[in-house]
């Protein structure tokens, strides 16, 4: 069970038509599992996390977000557009 604290950040992915919306929150119990949506979940200390493992880069740039807000101690609210990366075609 989460108890959703705070909207954190938004990411615009126009060239798809999706807006990612990610909150704050607080675990209340320990049992998690994977949904509908998921294969695996699991809990990382912020020093492994895998990064080359994350699927959305609008997950990544969230967390980088979190990470640096809990470093200096305030939340914000981040907002971003990301663009198609073909780079890697």
């Amino acid at each position: 069970m989460i108890e959703t604290t705070a909207a954190f950040s938004m990411v615009s992915l126009a060239h798809i038509n999706q807006i990612h919306l990610f909150y704050r929150g607080r675990m209340l119990n320990p049992d998690f599992h994977a949904g509908t949506e998921s294969l695996e979940v699991a809990l990382f200390a912020a020093d492994e996390i895998p990064w080359s493992q994350l699927s959305f880069r609008s997950v990544k740039l969230c967390i980088e977000h979190y990470l640096a807000d809990r470093t200096r101690g305030a939340f914000g609210f981040h907002e971003h557009e990301l663009h198609p990366d073909f780079s890697s075609l």
